[in-house]
């Protein structure tokens, strides 16, 4: 079985996001959900139900987005999103996207958050989907206190 390859259209491009070799995603997932998942939960869970920005419950996302942010500070931040481009390309052709992240993402960082998610879901199966599962699996105990919330456990290379 192959690496698969899936395309998607966002804005003004279309990429093309092909599966890491499987050592290489073990160390992206593990370095991804040790650092970001515990907060991602809690932003998932402040969704639960929710049909509108209206019908957030603002006190676990907001919660979720601090956790979230003092776990992947910047630089793991960056990584992260390095590791998730490294296969991607643009528009059909041969160009990578990271050789070209400024001009492809100049002022539109939802479009960069779009192709992180679609990576992930590449990667990942519906990383979404599957996150939420375990949100609505495990809701009780988001309200109990993390162990060391301010260390970041990505560490792929």
């Amino acid at each position: 079985m192959g690496q698969k390859t899936q395309t998607i259209h966002i804005g003004q491009h279309t990429y093309a996001v092909t599966q890491l070799p499987a050592w290489r995603s073990l160390e992206v997932w593990y370095g991804l959900m040790a650092t970001a998942g515990p907060a991602a939960a809690r932003i998932a869970a402040g969704a639960v139900g929710a049909n509108s920005l209206a019908d957030l419950k603002m006190l676990e996302v907001s919660e979720g987005l601090g956790v979230l942010f003092s776990r992947l500070p910047w630089p793991d931040f960056q990584k992260l999103l390095k590791e998730l481009f490294a296969t991607a390309t643009v528009d059909g052709g041969s160009t990578m996207v990271l050789s070209q992240f400024d001009v492809l993402f100049q002022g539109d960082m939802l479009a960069v958050l779009q192709l992180a998610k679609f990576a992930l879901e590449v990667n990942y199966g519906n990383f979404t989907e599957v996150l939420l599962k375990l949100v609505a699996a495990g809701a009780g105990s988001l309200s109990k206190p993390m162990a060391n919330p301010n260390v970041s456990s990505f560490q792929a290379a």
